[in-house]
């Protein structure tokens, strides 16, 4: 209860302060607070003795001021469009159908054609195969209550975090790639980069054709053809049969 009153007096400060120039706002409020640009929504100051200092949170990210930090563009109400023209997440699409155009200022939400979807990376509308969605990418069968690790369908050296239905991203540092085998970054000698993302070394054989089961995730399988790997993700509610070799209802397989 106490943190809470503190963060609800650190918002008040805030709000209090708005109109005023970055050193103003700094005043009456507690030192190291973070307080946001109301001009832009990437944009955030940093209180140190009464000095405002300007920084910015990394792309495609926005500072989210009820949390102190930043955060994904659909967990900040920013309403506040620039006066040139750009492109926001929607906070309220659940599936990326949709986004926010910024125009003189304005806001318009413009739905995407239909196979695409608006891309929370490059900004901008983008094929459903390609596209990175975050909102997409904790999907309804996972377990809130436990952490899954999802690679990036675009960049091997990305991969998200899902927990209580919301995506984490992480990135690799240089020289090494998402391995799903490990769920964690590892020599790229070990992971093959596919247009699909990431695909763990599992030993395929050189020669021929043979499904892999995943050895952490039941709900997934490699399929091997002359010793390249492709990862198989099944569909909501199905899990992969190393009998047969397919997807099948969950209540088919012993996967939960």
């Amino acid at each position: 209860m106490e943190r809470f009153l503190c963060a609800l007096t650190l918002l008040l400060l805030i709000r209090g302060s708005l109109g005023k120039d970055p050193n103003e706002m700094c005043r009456n409020v507690p030192d190291r607070s973070f307080l946001k640009d109301f001009a832009r929504c990437e944009n955030y100051y940093v209180c140190v003795n009464g000095v405002a200092h300007h920084d910015k949170c990394p792309e495609p990210f926005f500072f989210n001021e009820a949390t102190q930090a930043c955060d994904h563009q659909r967990n900040v109400a920013c309403t506040n469009c620039p006066d040139y023209e750009t492109a926001m997440t929607n906070p309220e699409s659940k599936t990326c159908d949709s986004f926010v155009r910024c125009l003189n200022g304005n806001r318009y939400f413009t739905k995407c054609p239909v196979g695409f979807m608006y891309d929370e990376v490059i900004g901008r509308c983008n094929l459903v195969s390609k596209a990175e969605c975050f909102a997409a990418t904790c999907t309804a069968d996972m377990d809130p209550s436990t952490f899954v690790f999802v690679a990036s369908k675009i960049d091997c050296q990305r991969y998200f975090i899902c927990h209580q239905d919301n995506p984490t991203m992480r990135e690799c540092g240089e020289g090494l790639m998402y391995n799903p085998l490990i769920n964690g970054c590892d020599s790229e000698r070990n992971v093959a980069c596919t247009p699909d993302g990431p695909v763990a070394n599992i030993g395929c054989p050189e020669v021929g054709l043979v499904f892999r089961p995943h050895p952490t995730n039941c709900r997934q399988a490699f399929f091997c053809f002359n010793g390249e790997p492709t990862l198989i993700s099944c569909s909501d509610g199905m899990a992969w049969s190393t009998a047969e070799n397919q997807c099948l209802s969950l209540d088919q397989t012993t996967c939960v």
